[in-house]
């Protein structure tokens, strides 16, 4: 869970809910929940996965869970884009929320030191919904340079589970 960052071709346009299809009439507008892959790509691989699992060869099937699907659910197309993008195609940086599928949190940007700048300058959505302002430079050089940061951990013990948050953001 936290931010990534994502390949975005110059023009993408992230879907967002419409009348017909938002959960409540209050997310109409909302940004839709989208995974970092194509429609086509993940319906393969799930299903080379669920040959894997026919067959007896797929590393963490068990006697107690003899049906894939139970295991991992099919790609439902409403969760992924509708096209695959080549590298030439996907130009931009765009930060993405990564608690769902994923949601943009940023504009895209042509390059890494404009989504540094506008970081440091605004935050992200979130930030800026809660008036908290923008990053501290070093960790929006830190974020980008990684490409990623986590924004909770949980671990399960035998007697406890932790949740561990990291204290600065990237």
């Amino acid at each position: 869970m936290g931010r990534e960052i994502r390949r975005v071709p110059a023009d993408w346009e992230h879907p967002r809910y419409t009348e017909e299809d938002a959960t409540h009439r209050d997310r109409i507008g909302d940004y839709r929940p989208l995974c970092d892959q194509d429609y086509r790509s993940a319906a393969k691989k799930w299903t080379r996965d669920f040959d894997r699992w026919r067959a007896g060869t797929h590393p963490d099937q068990t006697a107690d869970r003899p049906y894939f699907w139970e295991w991992e659910d099919p790609p439902d197309p409403r969760s992924y884009r509708e096209r695959r993008w080549t590298k030439q195609q996907a130009t931009h940086y765009q930060v993405y929320e990564t608690i769902s599928d994923g949601c943009p949190v940023t504009p895209a940007f042509a390059s890494m030191d404009a989504l540094v700048e506008y970081l440091v300058a605004q935050g992200d959505f979130w930030d800026q919904k809660r008036g908290d302002g923008g990053w501290d430079r070093a960790v929006a050089e830190r974020f980008v340079k990684r490409g990623s940061a986590m924004s909770l951990v949980v671990e399960r013990t035998e007697k406890r589970l932790s949740i561990l948050a990291p204290r600065d953001g990237a």
